[in-house]
């Protein structure tokens, strides 16, 4: 469709949306439109169209992006009581706006100017919209900003001037703009920012800096963000600043700064000073990632009291454990050291914490990580130097278990020992995570875990036993063989007297008349598995039996006096797993 006539729409009182947009419109007639009297939104982008048409005066949103406009004379547009949102980005505007091209526009808060080539700020065009809010003029070409370049916008609240090529930036630039609470300066070529840049930014919340080229914020003795009384969160990344001073943040006995989050990744910082701590004691998020820090000097983390969140990953650090380096506040939830040197590890210091990314360092396991993971806490450990030994067991037991955080450990591999070197810690069985050089095979917490174990074991007046198991291991299990081992009565060898395989299923049997020839008894439940193999008992999966208080003629009769009791799956599944 390449033209709309008076003709093309009817009388439509009722159509509140009309969307006109990737055609190859290049004019609307005049009136075109002046019967579509409850229209409120229309688009006609990704047109042809050369100049402003016609437009309806009930319209709320506006939309002309990606045509061919280059230019809006003074009055183009009717006394416009209702429109609220202009969008005119990707157009061909230059700096042909002039005073009075936004005329009539009494209530519009919202204007893109985004990508039209402007290399001025069009402040004399913008004079005349008193009800402005937002204005985006991002992907442009300016490439300065004189004092007071826009004018007086008394109500403008978010100013993007992203991705043009601002080079330098006056004093006062800002002047006139009271209630800005958010300023986008990112991805331009600012080397300097001179002291009362921002003057008059009082209500200023948000700063956005990245990307640029600057290397520092203060002249030693004021801070260029002096004049930012209300700013809580600033965007320092991809730039080239290379140390922190005392002025690099607003920082006044007498004036209630509340800076809560500051971004310094991505620069070339390679200490972290004490004079960090000037002007952040309320900070709550501190990025220091993608830096070259090779060491953070003492008592600096410590002093940030209201830190929540630190990210100093993908640095150079290489030691954290000397005292007072890294004493993290209890405020602090969130810390991530990812793609560092670290060998060694202050656990005790991040125990309270809520989220840990220690990802790609040269750590091997500290076993406080499965008492973080037991509290709540997700821990992030994949691309260290583990060595995989028994202390990793208690882990693995409750990664079974815990079914929805065993994504974060199936890149979990191991260093050492070289037989299970860049194996999964999933994929490696309990037995396989040997205690070995470690010492601890009288810690319970390290031992494997059974296939079963007693639930119970009861005996009554006559001499029967009674026994329930239960299933502990997340093994392959198919079905069960109950033992009875005892001496020979021949070669006084120790043998297996009894042998009866069970069903899965199966929970309980009842035992009776035991051999007393055969002296002390030991009952065990071994686990077969889908193959018909069966698997190693562990020494939790038998037990001792008393035959001197029980009489019988022989082992025979004690195999013809076994009494198994198979309950229902679903009984057993409710009440014995």
């Amino acid at each position: 469709m390449k033209e709309i006539k008076s003709a093309t729409f009817g009388p439509l009182p009722t159509l509140l949306e009309l969307d006109l947009s990737h055609n190859l419109l290049t004019d609307i007639s005049r009136g075109a439109l002046n019967r579509l009297v409850s229209l409120q939104q229309l688009s006609v982008a990704y047109n042809l169209l050369p100049t402003i048409f016609q437009i309806p005066i009930s319209l709320s949103r506006l939309y002309l992006n990606y045509n061919e406009i280059n230019k809006i004379p003074a009055r183009a547009w009717p006394t416009m009581n209702a429109l609220l949102s202009l969008d005119l980005s990707d157009n061909y505007l230059e700096d042909n706006l002039e005073r009075g091209s936004f005329t009539n526009l009494l209530t519009l808060r919202r204007l893109d100017l985004s990508r039209n080539y402007i290399t001025e700020p069009p402040w004399e065009s913008l004079a005349d919209v008193s009800s402005l809010q937002y204005l985006h003029l991002q992907g442009n070409n300016l490439t300065s900003l004189g004092k007071g370049a826009f004018g007086k916008l008394p109500i403008v609240f978010e100013l993007n001037l992203s991705e043009n090529q601002i080079v330098n930036v006056s004093a006062k630039a800002f002047d006139g703009l009271l209630q800005l609470l958010k300023l986008n300066l990112s991805h331009n070529q600012i080397e300097n920012i001179p002291n009362g840049a921002f003057q008059g930014l009082v209500s200023l919340q948000t700063l956005d800096l990245s990307q640029n080229m600057i290397e520092t914020l203060d002249n030693k003795t004021h801070g260029v963000l002096d004049d930012c009384l209300s700013l809580e969160r600033v965007n320092l990344s991809h730039n080239r600043i290379s140390f922190v001073t005392r002025k690099t943040f607003p920082s006044d006995p007498y004036q209630p700064y509340k800076l809560r989050e500051v971004d310094l990744s991505f620069n070339v910082m390679p200490v972290v000073t004490f004079d960090l701590t000037y002007g952040t004691r309320k900070l709550e998020v501190l990025n220091l990632s993608h830096n070259a820090i090779n060491e953070v000097r003492k008592g600096v983390i410590g002093n940030l009291t209201s830190l929540k969140e630190l990210d100093l990953s993908y640095n150079e650090l290489t030691e954290l454990t000397q005292p007072n380096t890294f004493d993290l506040p209890p405020s602090l939830k969130s810390l991530k050291l990812r793609a560092n040197q670290l060998v060694t590890l202050p656990i005790g210091q991040i125990e309270h914490i809520s989220f840990a990314d220690l990802r790609d360092n040269q750590l091997d396991y500290y076993t406080e990580v499965t008492k973080m993971e037991k509290n709540g806490s997700r821990v992030l450990y994949a691309g260290n130097h583990i060595n995989c030994d028994c202390r990793l067991r208690p882990l693995k037991r409750w990664i079974l278990d815990e079914t929805s955080r065993a994504v974060d450990w199936v890149d979990v591999k191991c260093h050492i020992p070289t037989s299970l070197a860049n194996k999964s810690l999933l994929e490696i069985d309990e037995e396989q995570l040997s205690c070995g050089e470690a010492g601890s095979e009288g810690n319970e917490d390290y031992d494997t875990t059974p296939d079963v174990k007693f639930r119970e074991i009861q005996r009554d007046s006559s001499g029967k036993i009674s026994l329930t198991w239960y299933v502990t291991a997340k093994e392959d299990i198919a079905d069960f063989a109950l033992l009875v081992k005892g001496r020979n009565t021949f070669d006084n060898q120790e043998s297996t007297l009894l042998k009866k395989n069970l069903a899965y299923s199966t929970r309980s049997a009842v035992l009776s008349n035991f051999p007393s020839e055969n002296g002390p008894l030991e009952l065990c439940i071994v686990a077969i598995d889908s193959e018909g193999q069966e698997r190693e008992p562990h020494n939790l999966q038998c037990r001792s039996l008393d035959a001197e208080r029980h009489t019988a003629s022989s082992a025979t009769v004690a195999v013809r006096s076994l009494f198994v009791t198979t309950f229902c799956v679903t009984y057993l599944l409710t009440f014995y797993r």
